[in-house]
């Protein structure tokens, strides 16, 4: 996890800025597609642990604080029946802060990472700006209904 979040962060401060618009996109989402993978697995064996389960809801936490990044802690608040609170991060696109968090980021203002623009973009960078919300959007849906939907169907047993 340690490599995998290095390669991250070399890749944000160190290389983006000089790469393709194309490589921006393309290397981020493969190292959270890895971190994704691990997410996965990390989630199926704690949904699946029946001692660990009943351990956390005789804990009788009051709440469940979620990184968004990390995959399925909204699914273990609704087992554990308690309330979800978010705390938003930075995202490829802004994904989860628009789709998880339901940040109002207009796309004519607010540029999507890791684009470099700021809040005085010319009409070309609000297209690019633009057309970074829908791709990461329509991504991550295709992403979402491929890998979690199916884990989320075995758990809580519904569609």
């Amino acid at each position: 996890m340690n490599d995998i979040m290095q390669d991250y962060i070399q890749f944000s401060m160190y290389h983006a800025h000089n790469s393709s618009l194309l490589r921006r996109f393309l290397v981020p989402l493969t190292i959270l597609g890895k971190l994704s993978e691990m997410g996965m697995q990390q989630c199926d064996a704690m949904l699946k642990n029946q001692e660990l389960m009943v351990t956390l809801r005789d804990a009788a936490f009051d709440v469940v604080l979620l990184d968004p990044m990390v995959v399925c802690g909204d699914l273990v608040a609704d087992m554990l029946g308690v309330p979800l609170v978010l705390s938003l991060r930075f995202s490829v696109g802004s994904t989860l802060e628009r789709h998880c968090g339901q940040a109002s980021m207009p796309a004519s203002f607010v540029p999507a990472s890791p684009l470099p623009y700021t809040d005085r973009m010319t009409f070309g960078e609000r297209l690019i700006n633009m057309l970074t919300y829908m791709g990461t959007s329509v991504l991550s849906q295709l992403y979402w209904r491929r890998t979690l939907d199916s884990l989320y169907t075995e758990i809580k047993g519904q569609s």
